[in-house]
């Protein structure tokens, strides 16, 4: 969670859009490359509202972004255990830190310097209070996903293909496919199909 750990450098190369080599001190990380596509693309999501981790770097990019607009939320178990998590929030300049749960809030001034040796929760406790609230809401939206509320059944959206090697048949925990141009449903009790040995396209509705 401390910056010898998540923070790494990142380089772009583009000639049409970055004709000058330059350097930022803004955070972005993996979440971000989706929306920025769809920026690039000039895409918007027609199938309806639907949680975006990430933020589009174009205007980073084109070097009019000052500051991140919404902060990196990062969390990682230790051995797969809940009592073992590690959760971090990093911001343009405070990083908020709990190295398990239960555990102290720590909060590091990024622009003081990257070494996280002093904690200043104490000295700034709104902020501590504000960025553990981000923190809760970004919990909140990753367990509304993970539980599939982010993704009902009525939903309409684009089809996503998967695309398995000719193998013994395997089962597929989806409710819903195209086989082959033939419409085949799954089990509703195991919420799930067995696809046949051959099979190299499921295409999910």
């Amino acid at each position: 969670m401390y910056e010898g750990g998540v923070r790494v450098p990142g380089m772009l190369i583009w000639p049409d859009k970055v004709a000058q080599p330059r350097a930022t001190d803004i955070p972005a990380c993996t979440s971000d490359f989706y929306p920025t596509i769809l920026d690039y693309l000039g895409y918007s999501q027609s199938w309806g509202p639907r949680p975006i981790d990430g933020i589009s770097l174009k205007s980073l990019i084109d070097g009019s972004m000052q500051q991140r607009p919404v902060p990196i939320a990062v969390e990682h178990y230790h051995g797969g255990k809940s009592s073992n998590r590690q959760i971090a929030l990093i911001d343009n300049q405070y990083k908020l830190v709990q190295d398990q749960v239960g555990g102290a809030w720590k909060l590091y001034d990024l622009r003081a310097g990257s070494l996280e040796s002093d904690n200043v929760a104490a000295q700034h406790p709104d902020v501590v209070a504000a960025m553990k609230a981000m923190l809760q809401q970004w919990e909140q939206s990753c367990d509304n996903s993970l539980n599939g509320n982010d993704y009902t059944a009525t939903r309409s959206h684009p089809p996503r293909y998967y695309y398995k090697r000719t193998e013994p048949s395997k089962r597929l925990y989806v409710r819903e496919f195209t086989l082959r141009g033939q419409a085949v449903q799954g089990s509703r009790a195991a919420n799930s199909v067995r696809v046949k040995p051959g099979a190299k396209r499921v295409k999910i509705r």
